[in-house]
């Protein structure tokens, strides 16, 4: 089975996650998943540390990889 990569997301400890058109899809449009862009597994340290942004939406990309 081919599988038709059609969104690429570049990810500083990962590299790039290459998505399919449904996987893209279902993180655009799920509200769940959308909602983990806004929790931060570090607290408010991102805010003295810019580097220090892990983000419960990028953890969960890791799996796609």
């Amino acid at each position: 089975m081919v599988l038709n990569y059609t969104k690429v997301i570049a990810d500083p400890a990962l590299g790039w996650i290459r998505l399919t058109n449904e996987e893209a899809r279902f993180i655009d449009t799920c509200r769940y998943m959308q909602r983990l862009r806004y929790i931060h597994q570090l607290g408010l340290t991102f805010m003295v540390y810019p580097s220090a942004t892990i983000v419960g939406l990028s953890i969960h990309l890791a799996l796609f990889k």
